[in-house]
């Protein structure tokens, strides 16, 4: 190896220090920013640069101290004999400090770590393992590291070449478990294509789009495993800026809004994804959790309201500012919708309608909102008992989308003649909290067995999704 380095700006980049004339003391080198791991310089290194991702390096560490279980004070060194590893850095041949450490360290620096957190240190070839506990604390030398080319140095191809291998890296890192390393590989990324416009070969451009798209993705991913939902919401919205129909940023943003309990905004992502792809089982299930969650939110606050009003009786009651209580069949239905949602082959809309398709018609075309229709249909509440069949009746019945309940008028203009679907419709597209006396309760979800024999009036063609 040559001494020296460089690779700026690539997807994880170090500092270069001007500090040359003053010896370091505890400074934060964490991925995390969190002080979990001081560096004090104990040696001044040559020059001012410093390796980084991807940069092959040869480091010695000189001791691993741990503290004594009886006392916190008392550190021991627990390495036989100093260790010289040689590996390329970014790539997790080294625990999380030292990957974190050597980024910021010139040739042949000497320094201290500090590190609080047992995660970050766990070091097979140290004797440091899973599970243990303390602070550590690691004196390590920066021995050599390779010259490589810097990002203005480099072609476009090479650039491309060069991310492309960091991401793949980051892949392998989140597969073995190392997900703070594998986010600096994503973030790293993002920052290497900072500028793309740059990049002549149009070709090459997509590329790199491309993979800054992906890894700010990845990024949000691997954000939301480690817990730091803002940040992930943010490395959504920054493609959707670009891509506002993409659906996994849709739904790593509508999780981490989930999870802040930023109901409202979780529930218009999954709308939204769900236009996209309405099939989509993992945001069927999340947005049933959003709505779940509002609910219980909803009640919470007309208890909390209620108590006010019990407090302060010169105030109305809580009825007058509260919705009325919910029909006793309602329950019932949500909770139908959300078992038959999961079943093979139901899809389930953003407006809450369920389908599933029986046979599939020939026809090319679908009914316009006031075309009419020939259909046969067959209606049942959820509990099996037939309120209306046109089987029965032994004809068809002609009617346009616009002439009936919102879950028929939904389904209707997606479907084309010979279609014949099962549809499973929630109080709210049916017939509401007043229902259709006597026969069908209030709030009472819907099953109907629908087909559309003939189209008597204007169509538009069929979907290519479809």
């Amino acid at each position: 190896m040559s001494h020296g380095h460089s690779h700026g700006g690539e997807p994880c980049s170090g500092h270069h220090d001007d500090e040359d004339d003053e010896m370091e003391y505890d400074r934060d080198v964490s991925f995390d920013n969190n002080n979990s791991v001081l560096k004090e310089t104990t040696e001044k290194g040559e020059g001012f640069d410093q390796p980084q991702d991807g940069t092959k390096i040869k480091v010695k560490v000189m001791e691993v101290l741990t503290a004594s279980p009886d006392a916190a004070d008392d550190f021991k060194n627990t390495l036989e004999a100093p260790k010289e590893l040689e590996v390329v850095l970014g790539n997790g041949k080294l625990s999380d400090a030292l990957e974190a450490a050597c980024l910021e360290m010139k040739l042949n620096e000497e320094a201290l770590l500090t590190c609080t957190i047992p995660a970050d240190v766990v070091d097979e070839a140290l004797g440091l393992s899973a599970g243990r506990s303390g602070v550590t604390k690691i004196r390590l030398k920066m021995m050599e590291f390779e010259k490589t080319k810097q990002k203005w140095d480099m072609t476009d191809e090479e650039k491309v070449a060069f991310a492309q291998e960091r991401k793949d890296m980051g892949a392998a890192l989140i597969k073995s478990g190392r997900t703070k390393l594998a986010l600096q590989r994503y973030k790293g990324i993002v920052h290497f294509f900072d500028y793309t416009d740059g990049i002549l070969d149009e070709e090459l451009k997509k590329k790199a789009v491309e993979l800054k798209k992906v890894s700010e993705l990845n990024s949000a991913m691997v954000l939301l495993k480690l817990g730091d939902s803002r940040g992930a919401k943010e490395s959504c919205t920054t493609v959707l800026k670009d891509d506002p129909k993409n659906v996994k940023a849709l739904f790593r943003r509508a999780t981490a809004s989930k999870e802040l309990k930023e109901l409202a905004e979780a529930a218009t992502d999954l709308k939204a994804l769900l236009e996209e792809e309405p099939d989509n089982k993992a945001a069927k299930q999340l947005q049933l959790e959003v709505a779940r969650m509002q609910k219980e939110i909803d009640k919470k606050q007309k208890n909390m309201y209620s108590n006010m009003c019990k407090a302060f009786g010169s105030l109305q009651p809580a009825s007058a500012y509260i919705e009325p209580a919910r029909p006793p069949g309602e329950e019932e239905g949500i909770k139908f919708l959300e078992e038959n949602g999961k079943k093979e082959g139901v899809v389930t809309l953003a407006s809450g309608l369920q389908y599933k398709v029986l046979t599939a018609g020939e026809g090319k075309f679908h009914p316009t909102k006031d075309s009419k229709c020939d259909c046969h249909y067959e209606g049942t509440l959820i509990n099996g008992e037939k309120f209306d069949s046109s089987y029965d009746r032994g004809s068809t019945t002609a009617f346009a989308p616009s002439d009936v309940i919102k879950g028929w008028t939904e389904a209707m203009q997606l479907m084309v003649e010979g279609d014949k679907w099962e549809m499973t419709i929630p109080s709210d597209l049916a017939y509401g909290p007043n229902g259709s006396p006597p026969k069908i309760p209030g709030a009472s979800t819907l099953i109907f067995t629908m087909e559309i024999v003939k189209i008597k009036g204007d169509t538009v063609p069929k979907k290519e999704a479809e």
